[in-house]
């Protein structure tokens, strides 16, 4: 029996059969079967090393295969030619049911890819670079099966949480950078919500997880479906539990917090970069705010750290509920710096405090927080 072609191997071919013809002409049939093969690899590769990310990128005449391993990228592969790195593309665009004719413009697609008798969703972007088109795949593999027990809080840290989520009406934010794990926290907060009695919608670009028992709505700006246009038509259906993928702009914050003072339990991310940056954000896209200091129940920011053994990653986090006091600040339009001191005076820890607390019990590092938090310092 022939024993199976290595992913050197395959890769050797792919680079063979692309390499363009004496004519110029480049015969992708001839190429297509090594391609798949090792397209295959590379995605079976990237979900055994728990990768959240696949990077092809173009470098001059070559190209990189990366991959991002508990937050930080890994070389799967270095100097791919151009035209299999072309190939590649190809067949991801195949794969996610893009035109793969269309290299001028960024396009966004995704598919569900069969691995030890599991279906992962892949997200692709693909991305039109100087040196070459581009992609970068987005592994979503499990997460939203995380329970709010699993996410790595402190206990006075879950405590808040779970009252939080639990509140019959108002706001939760969640601040943090892209990949900080902000979604996977929500969609645990709305398993520990979803019930036959309870209507709980999502709006998201795009649905990243399929979840049982909540009902999702995709973003299509094209269409002219933003995030503020479906949140009101959602808002029609009377849920009782909506979460926003992301709040950037002044209508969707002023339709959420509106929504929020009705009654509704609303969920949604902001990018700042610490809990306290939350409420200037909301109130420089215009929020009124005695409307913020009245819908808006809690914030939260976290950022994920590579544990200490070496496999996976741990969230540490800062979370303060909105009291008089801290209405009295956002009334008062208060900055950031005010706010967070404020949170800390009423027993709010402190993503740095919640991560040195973790490193002095060996789930991470002293190093790692400092990497994360302050990019090495």
């Amino acid at each position: 029996m022939k024993e199976a072609e290595s992913v050197d191997e395959l890769l050797a071919r792919v680079v063979r059969e692309t390499k363009p013809r004496s004519q110029g002409i480049h015969d992708v049939k001839l190429s297509m079967d090594p391609v798949v093969r090792c397209v295959d690899a590379m995605l079976d590769d990237a979900i055994d090393m728990h990768a959240s990310d696949i990077h092809i990128e173009p470098y001059g005449e070559q190209a990189w295969i990366r991959m991002r391993v508990d937050g930080c990228l890994t070389v799967w592969h270095r100097e791919l030619p151009r035209e299999a790195m072309r190939a590649f593309i190809a067949r991801i665009k195949v794969m996610a049911r893009l035109d793969t004719t269309e290299k001028r413009l960024p396009l966004a697609g995704r598919f569900s890819y069969e691995n030890h008798d599991r279906s992962i969703d892949i997200r692709v972007e693909t991305v039109p670079f100087l040196g070459g088109e581009g992609a970068v795949l987005r592994i979503l593999d499990g997460g939203s099966g995380l329970a709010v027990s699993d996410l790595g809080f402190s206990r006075r840290n879950l405590e808040l949480f779970m009252k939080l989520i639990n509140k019959p009406g108002g706001m939760l934010l969640l601040a943090g950078p892209t990949n900080s794990g902000k979604t996977t926290t929500l969609y645990a907060a709305l398993r520990e919500l979803a019930d036959d009695e309870r209507s709980i919608v999502t709006i998201e670009d795009p649905p990243e997880y399929h979840m049982k028992g909540v009902s999702q709505v995709q973003v299509d700006r094209k269409a002219g479906l933003d995030f503020a246009s479906a949140l009101k038509a959602v808002l029609r259906a009377d849920p009782d539990t909506v979460m926003i993928g992301e709040i950037r702009d002044g209508e969707t914050a002023k339709t959420a917090v509106r929504a929020a003072l009705s009654g509704r339990r609303i969920f949604s991310t902001v990018h700042t970069g610490r809990a306290a940056g939350v409420i200037p954000r909301m109130l420089e896209m215009g929020v009124a705010p005695y409307l913020l200091a009245s819908a808006l129940s809690g914030v939260a920011a976290q950022r994920l750290l590579r544990r200490a053994e070496g496999r996976g990653r741990i969230a540490i986090q800062e979370i303060y509920g909105v009291d008089d006091d801290m209405r009295r600040a956002i009334l008062d339009r208060r900055d950031e710096s005010y706010i967070e001191e404020l949170a800390e005076q009423n027993g709010m820890q402190t993503m740095q405090s919640d991560g040195m607390d973790k490193a002095a019990q060996g789930l991470v590092t002293k190093q790692e927080v400092k990497r994360v938090l302050y990019g090495g310092i």
